[in-house]
C-alpha cells in the first residue's frame, strides 16, 4: 500500500467487515457516513476485496439463507433484498440456487400452517388469505397455490 492510502478509512472498514458479513454497498454506506471521499472509498472497497474481507456472492449465500431460517422469506422477497444491496444478477441467481428445495418447502409448510387460523381451509376465501400470506412473506404464487390445494390439512 502507499502513502496515498486511505489506512484510517481501511482500518475502520476492516473491523467492520471482520465483525459481520457485509456486500459492497454496505461498505460503500458505512464509509460514506464517516464522510470519507468517494475516491478513498473505492480504493478502500477494491482493497478488501482483493483481500476477501469483501465477496458479494458469499454474502449474497449467507443472506440467502438467512432470511429463509430467521425471517421466512421465499425467494422474491430474498432476490428484492438482494437487488436492494446491488448484488448482480448472476451472485442473486447462484444465492437463490444454494437454497436446499427440502428446506424451502418446510420452511412454506410453517409460514402456511401459521396463516391458518382454522385446521382446514374450505372457502376461496380462507385459502385466499393464507396464499396472500405466504406470497407477502415472498413465496411464489404457483408453490404456494400447488401447496394449499395438495396438503391433506386443507379441504380440497
Amino acid at each position: 500500500m502507499n502513502t496515498d492510502f486511505p489506512k484510517d478509512g481501511y482500518e475502520k472498514a476492516t473491523k467492520y467487515c471482520a465483525a459481520d458479513e457485509h456486500c459492497r454497498e454496505q461498505v460503500i454506506v458505512f464509509l460514506r457516513k464517516r464522510k470519507l471521499p468517494f475516491a478513498d472509498i473505492e480504493i478502500i472497497c477494491q482493497q478488501l476485496e482483493k483481500e476477501g474481507y469483501i465477496n458479494n456472492l458469499r454474502f449474497a449465500k449467507l443472506y440467502a439463507i438467512s432470511k429463509l431460517n430467521q425471517n421466512a422469506w421465499g425467494k422474491i422477497k430474498i432476490r428484492f433484498g438482494l437487488k436492494q444491496l446491488n448484488i448482480s444478477e448472476s451472485e442473486i441467481a447462484e444465492a437463490l440456487h444454494s437454497i436446499d428445495n427440502d428446506r424451502y418447502m418446510a420452511v412454506l409448510q410453517n409460514v402456511l400452517q401459521k396463516a391458518m387460523k382454522t385446521q382446514l381451509c374450505q372457502t376461496w376465501e380462507e385459502k385466499h388469505k393464507v396464499l396472500a400470506y405466504a406470497m407477502g412473506k415472498g413465496f411464489e404464487k404457483e408453490l404456494v397455490f400447488k401447496t394449499i390445494n395438495e396438503e391433506e390439512y386443507f379441504s380440497k
